[in-house]
């Protein structure tokens, strides 16, 4: 399950540069609000492509395994992109 694990996480990194590089070049109003929908769409399409891949479905693996990421991406997105966007 490590493999797979790399895939959420490459994934993540994949979807949160692009949408930094995006929002370089736009003039967003709030920053936090940017870096909260930044962390949350980078952990749900990593958490997509490591659901797609994964065997196990119980509660307690789709909760702790696919659903956290989702909230700690979405917070280090608040902490991280207002940085990276300032303009």
């Amino acid at each position: 399950y490590f493999a797979t694990g790399l895939v959420l996480k490459f994934a993540s990194l994949i979807v949160a540069v692009a949408a930094v590089l995006f929002l370089r070049r736009g003039a967003p109003v709030s920053l936090e609000r940017a870096g909260w929908l930044t962390g949350i769409a980078a952990g749900s399409l990593g958490s997509l492509a490591y659901g797609i891949t994964c065997p196990l479905d119980t509660e307690v693996h789709l909760g702790i395994v696919h659903i956290a990421p989702v909230a700690v991406a979405a917070l280090a997105g608040r902490l991280i992109v207002p940085r990276l966007i300032r303009w």
